[in-house]
């Protein structure tokens, strides 16, 4: 009987004695239940929050920032623009062998002189084409101040004074 019989002496108290101990059990089980139990949820909740807060944040820069950006098309122009820039230049240097290879003709005189000289040719009109075009594609450059045609029977005379341009 002693299990039950704390029981039988609490019911005999009086009715004030029992409700302040009633009252003072549920204020117990409300603390425990707040420390243990909605305080840590609390705590999560807010720090979620928080989080939250700073993601949005970060969101709202990184959009500000990608609002500010070039349009994709003119991006990946300037990408097909530097890989070009990046590109061996395809232009080549004076060679003689194949000016006269290009031309179809047949030199008859080069005479060279310290930023170019003087280059005669025997050829046919599609070789004078072929030697300007040539020469167009060098990767010095070079300026033709004169030059002369004569046509001789069924082919031309070339003559061409040829000088480096200079580049700065």
């Amino acid at each position: 009987m002693s299990g039950q019989g704390w029981l039988i002496r609490w019911l005999h108290q009086p009715l004030w004695l029992r409700l302040s101990s009633v009252a003072f059990g549920s204020v117990l089980l409300a603390l425990a239940l707040w420390h243990f139990g909605v305080r840590p949820l609390w705590r999560e909740a807010e720090a979620l929050a928080s989080q939250r807060r700073q993601q949005e944040q970060r969101y709202q820069g990184s959009l500000r920032a990608l609002l500010h950006q070039p349009p994709l098309q003119s991006i990946d122009a300037d990408i097909v623009r530097l890989q070009q820039a990046l590109l061996p230049d395809k232009r080549q240097l004076l060679s003689l062998p194949v000016l006269i290879a290009r031309a179809g003709g047949e030199l008859e005189l080069w005479q060279p002189a310290g930023q170019g000289g003087e280059l005669t040719i025997k050829l046919r009109w599609q070789g004078v084409q072929a030697v300007l075009h040539y020469l167009s594609r060098l990767q010095s450059g070079v300026i033709l101040p004169q030059f002369t045609l004569k046509a001789e029977q069924e082919q031309l005379h070339f003559r061409l004074i040829l000088r480096r341009a200079h580049e700065d």
